[in-house]
């Protein structure tokens, strides 16, 4: 099935797209497994009641570090109602994104120096929504990453940042952007091109400029 991974530390947040829920799991010491043996504890669930509102279907998820305003690192959950946010210490709360509902198209999210990125795909254009950290939460007004979006840029599936924007769109083709032109970018060097490409991910803390894909 479809499923999201956001990674803290020894912590694995998963997103289980069918069953509408995130699990937490935990690295053994050598980093080759998974310390569970049973079911893995529940972090949140659609339907489940936080701050006086239902929590939706559930679209991605995100650690968001230390950035900006931003004084204490969390994971980000993305549902169709709004967000959420799991502190390690605070438990799992519902936070404020922009001035109303996430985007109705809302596909991934992808956090870069305590920055919120929202891809926002619809059938007819994607757009990349950028929320500053305001308070607890992420209440400030959505900025739009392309003024205007590049009108080929359909079947996005993911994204990732680390400075650059890096969007992956379902053919396997990459595309690269900073400050919203786009730069060149090839994948080279691989046996046969990307045929199901289904996930993007960068390390922006390492900054050795690899992309991960899955």
């Amino acid at each position: 099935g479809s499923h999201r991974l956001a990674v803290q530390a020894v912590n694995l947040f998963v997103l289980d797209m069918a069953a509408g829920r995130v699990y937490q799991l935990t690295l053994n010491e050598s980093g080759e497994g998974v310390v569970e043996k049973s079911e893995a504890p529940t972090r949140a669930y659609r339907t489940q009641a936080v701050n006086e509102r239902q929590v939706g279907n559930l679209t991605d998820l995100v650690w968001m570090p230390v950035g900006g305003t931003r004084t204490r690192a969390s994971l980000v959950i993305l549902d169709s109602g709004g967000l959420l946010d799991y502190d390690l210490a605070w438990n799992l709360r519902s936070i404020a994104i922009g001035q109303g509902p996430p985007p109705l198209s809302a596909r991934a999210i992808a956090g870069f120096g305590g920055n919120l990125y929202v891809l926002d795909a619809s059938p007819t254009q994607t757009q990349v929504w950028r929320y500053m950290p305001l308070g607890d939460g992420y209440g400030s007004q959505a900025k739009p990453y392309f003024e205007p979006p590049p009108a080929d840029l359909l079947n996005v599936i993911d994204l990732a940042i680390d400075g650059n924007v890096y969007l992956l769109q379902d053919n396997g083709r990459i595309r690269k952007f900073f400050g919203g032109p786009e730069k060149p970018f090839t994948v080279a060097g691989l046996n046969e091109p990307l045929k199901r490409p289904v996930a993007l991910a960068v390390d922006s803390e390492a900054r050795k400029n690899t992309l991960y894909v899955a």
